[in-house]
Parts: C-alpha cells; sequence; structure tokens
C-alpha cells in the first residue's frame, strides 16, 4: 500500500518525483517535497470486521510560498481522493484514500521550511 500511495503522490509533477517515506528525505533536498507517512491501523467502530488505516501526506516548501503549498495541496487531494489504486497488478489488491481533512501553513523551525499536512483514510478489512 505504502508504494502505491507514494507512486501516487509522485504524479503531482510539483514533486518531480521527490516523495520519500517518514524520516527519509535527504537533507538539503530541492522544494518542494513530499514526505508519506502511515500512521495507525484502527478498528473501525461502525463495522466489527473493518478496520482504518491513517495516512499522512506532509508537503514542504520554502518559507514565503505559501500559495505554492495551496496549489499543490489541491493536486495532492486530487491524486489520492478516491482514485482506485494497487497493491500488485490484480485488481482483487484494489484500495482506496479517502481525504480527510488538510492541518496547514505550519513553520518547521528546525528545517526552516514551511509545511501542510493532508490526512487521508484507507477503509478495509480486519484478518
Amino acid at each position: 500500500m505504502r508504494a502505491a500511495v507514494i507512486t501516487q503522490v509522485k504524479t503531482v509533477s510539483n514533486f518531480s518525483n521527490r516523495v520519500y517515506q517518514a524520516y527519509a528525505a535527504p537533507v538539503g533536498v530541492v522544494k518542494p517535497y513530499a514526505v508519506v507517512k502511515f500512521v495507525d491501523d484502527l478498528k473501525d467502530l461502525t463495522n466489527k470486521y473493518g478496520s482504518i488505516k491513517e495516512i499522512q501526506v506532509f508537503i514542504y516548501e520554502v518559507v514565503g510560498k505559501l500559495s505554492s503549498l495551496d496549489d499543490i495541496e489541491i493536486k495532492v487531494r486530487k491524486a489520492l481522493h478516491n482514485v482506485d489504486l494497487y497493491t500488485d497488478d490484480s485488481t482483487a489488491r484494489m484500495f482506496r484514500c479517502e481525504f480527510q481533512q488538510t492541518i496547514g501553513d505550519i513553520k518547521d523551525d528546525v528545517l526552516g521550511l514551511v509545511f501542510k499536512r493532508m490526512d487521508f483514510i484507507i477503509i478495509g478489512a480486519r484478518a
């Protein structure tokens, strides 16, 4: 699933293939770039056999380019929300991300960048 999500986020042309797993972005990477983090696999309270996987997409940009962040946010949402993604070549391994919210315009004083966090979920079945 992680590879499929990262591959899909890479379709956003602003990143030019600069999409990384959590904590794996190289120092000095060209901006903007994105980081994909899988957070939790939760029990679905409305379906005893269901599960909810939480995913966060962080979009990083240099300070002063908030309008760029806004444009990229829209593109990432279009790239992921309700799009069929596959974990392999089998249609049986299809899943969809659902957009939940954006937490935005946060300054990272350590990196000297601004970022937005986009939250998505994947609804699935628990074994």
